[in-house]
């Protein structure tokens, strides 16, 4: 093993390929600010000191191994580097220390590198699950404005149809008084070639049966106003038919890979095969649970969820930082306010019973400003269970889903809102 006097020749090697400005500036950094966790040297003791006086300087101060940590930490700060990898090669067995210190960086290096791969097949994946995401949502987006088009179709041809029906019926209208008129024409004619006795005998019934516009058809005309007024409001109107809204709807990105969301989002079950899917910060690492897509941070907010006769499921909302990969309670505690139900048995998220049987449908009732999270059974309104807290972040539905067993419907499901258009006078 080498002597400290080797390490102090290395030092000093490395200080003669300075230049003398590289020295002055090496000396100045010195005397600066704390490196690495010690304090500099009193710029007194370095005045008019040469390169030996330097390297004496710095091992009085730091010790052998401090001043080579030190001269290393300058020197990448000089942009020295070359300079800084040679006395580094030149002291890892003059300085043990120095040697585990390497040592252990590398290690932290390859722990990262590790990471860092891990990361990168993670990116991977979702990289494949993006474009699968892409392809499944144009595949629906096409198919949803395609019931639109078709739609849009039908009514047009229905709309073009009652137009050239009222065609007809007011052509026929016109031919029937056209025909009338000819008639009444011709026995005109035919009077007027009458001799001056039979004219003046048949004069007055005459002339009353053919009184100019006595007779005339009204609405003749195409009612343009029934087929072109507000058509598109009134297409848009009964387009009702086929729109539909749910007030909440799930982000499949945060579902556990035993749930299954359906194509719609609203709808989602657990599935026995667990999917191959991405591990991204949102989603549930733990259970079978999944948020809603909007979260909400003031006012009131109400939906309904069928849960039929499904054995085992949460419903309530979650605040926004609850943890997605560990193991938690649906309690406040954790930032969950629930209602839970395991094979009939229902209770609050603090534990407590609710004597309710066979709730088939719920309704979740969130008032944030007051703090309040209700639940009722929307068939008669009868207050389940309210959650009273204060909330500080904003607040996502929240559901979780377990085995169906022997259900008749293993999907748990967000309930359409009716939809309704107002006109408001101007």
């Amino acid at each position: 093993m080498a002597t400290p006097a080797s390490v102090h020749e290395l030092l000093l090697d490395t200080l003669d390929s300075l230049v003398l400005s590289e020295l002055k500036r090496f000396q100045y950094l010195l005397t600066k600010n704390m490196l690495d966790g010690r304090f500099p040297i009193p710029k007194s003791c370095l005045e008019n000191a040469d390169r030996e006086d330097t390297v004496e300087k710095m091992v009085s101060a730091y010790c052998h191994e401090g001043a080579v940590k030190i001269s290393l930490t300058i020197l990448r700060k000089m942009d020295q580097n070359d300079l800084a990898m040679k006395l580094e090669r030149g002291t890892l067995e003059e300085v043990p220390a120095l040697k585990k210190t390497v040592f252990d960086q590398k290690e932290e290096l390859k722990s990262n590198l590790e990471s860092l791969r891990k990361n990168q097949e993670k990116y991977k994946s979702m990289e494949v699950h993006i474009k699968k995401q892409r392809a499944d949502a144009e595949r629906q987006m096409r198919e949803q404005f395609e019931k639109f088009h078709q739609f849009l179709r039908e009514e047009e041809e229905a709309k073009l149809v009652a137009l050239r029906e009222e065609e007809e019926q007011k052509g026929r209208a016109i031919v029937s008084e056209m025909e009338r008129i000819l008639k009444q024409i011709s026995s005109l004619e035919q009077d007027l070639q009458k001799d001056d006795r039979t004219f003046l005998v048949s004069y007055k019934y005459t002339q009353n049966s053919t009184l100019p516009g006595t007779q005339q058809v009204s609405g003749v005309l195409i009612d343009m106003a029934k087929h072109l007024g507000n058509l598109q409001f009134r297409v848009w109107e009964k387009m009702k038919e086929i729109v539909q809204y749910t007030p909440v709807i799930l982000n499949p990105n945060t579902a556990n890979r035993w749930l299954s969301v359906s194509d719609n989002l609203t709808s989602v079950r657990f599935n026995n095969i667990g999917q191959q899917i991405t591990d991204n910060p949102e989603r549930f690492a733990q259970y079978a649970k999944v948020l809603g897509s909007e979260g909400f941070s003031s006012g009131k907010h109400i939906w309904e969820v069928e849960v039929g006769d499904h054995p085992e499921w949460n419903l309530g909302v979650a605040k926004e930082t609850i943890d997605r990969k560990g193991e938690i309670l649906a309690s406040p505690g954790y930032g969950i306010w629930a209602i839970l139900n395991r094979n009939g048995v229902y209770q609050s998220g603090k534990g407590e019973p609710l004597a309710f049987e066979k709730l088939k449908r719920i309704r979740v009732q969130l008032d944030f400003t007051s703090g309040e999270v209700s639940f009722y059974d929307p068939k008669d309104m009868t207050h389940i269970y309210t959650h009273k807290d204060t909330f500080a972040e904003r607040l996502y539905p929240y559901f979780l889903v377990g085995l169906a067993g022997g259900a008749n419907n293993p999907d748990i499901h967000i309930c359409q809102s009716e939809v309704s258009l107002t006109v408001m006078a101007s």
